[in-house]
């Protein structure tokens, strides 16, 4: 078991893309910040991204604009 409290906060980016499948995205999300961890949705070109179901998500950040 990965002992989460005595390490640093850690963040997560999840990159999506259009036609990316939102269930595994959420389900994604969902189980890193069960365990504590932060995450991020991040997308290449567009902040605006429809899913492979018509869904529109709304990422974060761009990538380029992701710093350390």
């Amino acid at each position: 078991m990965i002992d989460f409290v005595a390490q640093p906060p850690q963040q997560v980016l999840v990159m999506i893309a259009p036609g990316f499948e939102e269930t595994a995205v959420a389900y994604s999300i969902e189980k890193l910040r069960d365990v504590g961890l932060s995450t991020m949705l991040v997308s290449l070109t567009s902040r605006n991204v429809r899913s492979q179901h018509g869904i529109m998500f709304q990422s974060d950040k761009l990538v380029k604009d992701v710093r350390e």
